[in-house]
């Protein structure tokens, strides 16, 4: 979802910035995963200039990703994994002017990520249901004490939440 969107953002083409998280985390790491096999396999003059793991805090994703900005000053987009990295990496466009110059996609939603969405800062984030995540862990625990069968893997519904989307009944849901 990542991918396509930004894809459509720079008229699919462009150097791209994919700020990871942390190595060995499964959520993360298959988000990076499948933002990179849909790049490569849907988008081939999208290049992937870097690919930092920036940590866990607001603080190391901006320490990071502020230097490379200022070495990589022809980025056309950024798409960062989780919500902490996005807010670091805002704070890091924000410290070179860059908010709004270059096309940017985070994960999560808070006010902070919130604001920057209304306020064009950010372009997108993806964004989940954590109530249906919470509900649908508790049912598959219930289900497994009773010693029924589960799925190995249930996937959730995200959204793509913009500027444009943020007011709609669906996205309030």
């Amino acid at each position: 979802m990542a991918a396509d969107h930004l894809a459509v953002l720079v008229g699919n083409k462009g150097k791209v910035i994919l700020v990871r998280h942390i190595e060995n985390n499964a959520s993360t790491n298959d988000r990076e995963q499948g933002f990179l096999d849909t790049i490569k396999s849907r988008y081939p003059e999208l290049q992937i200039v870097a690919d930092p793991y920036v940590g866990s805090t607001i603080g190391s994703a901006y320490h990071t990703m502020s230097p490379l900005l200022q070495k990589k000053s022809t980025i056309d987009a950024i798409f960062s994994v989780n919500g902490i990295i996005t807010q670091g990496t805002l704070q890091a466009l924000k410290s070179r002017g860059l908010q709004r110059k270059i096309k940017f996609i985070g994960f999560d939603l808070n006010p902070v990520i919130m604001d920057a969405i209304i306020n064009r800062e950010l372009d997108a984030s993806i964004v989940q249901d954590p109530f249906k995540i919470g509900y649908t862990g508790v049912k598959v625990a219930y289900q497994l004490i009773r010693h029924e069968k589960v799925p190995k893997k249930i996937l959730t519904e995200t959204m793509l939440l913009t500027n444009e989307n943020y007011q709609t009944d669906t996205a309030k849901e």
